[in-house]
């Protein structure tokens, strides 16, 4: 039984951390996207989806997951990543110029964290996925 429990422990963990990640690839992937010259409307549409996907992967994050990773991690994941992903987001939309500045200064805010911290966080990942 315990063995069952901790396979099922490990695979909820795997999963956490999947999504983690993958909220953070698509919307990056998408941010690149937005910022290349000769962006079309199509390309726009598939970064808006890609941005919607990343947010929808943000949202199944758990926060006592992220806080075994770095103890950081569920504040600022759940303060400057996903509202500076919404508000960017709804701020397009919306044609709300001064709510996507909003969204690009907290993600700007959640990219100084993350550039700085994303060797340690992935080195904890990897210890994690040891256990």
């Amino acid at each position: 039984m315990a063995c069952e429990s901790e396979k099922m422990k490990q695979t909820e963990q795997g999963i956490q951390q999947n999504r983690f990640l993958l909220s953070l690839e698509l919307v990056e992937s998408a941010g690149a996207t937005l910022q290349s010259p000769g962006i079309t409307q199509l390309d726009i549409d598939k970064a808006m989806e890609q941005m919607d996907q990343g947010l929808r992967q943000a949202f199944e994050v758990d926060a006592a997951f992220l806080k075994r990773i770095d103890i950081r991690l569920p504040k600022l994941y759940s303060e400057m990543f996903i509202p500076g992903v919404q508000n960017y987001r709804l701020g397009v939309e919306s044609s709300d110029r001064k709510q996507q500045l909003e969204g690009l200064n907290q993600l700007r805010l959640w990219g100084q964290f993350w550039v700085a911290e994303k060797y340690n966080i992935q080195t904890r990942l990897i210890e994690l996925n040891g256990k």
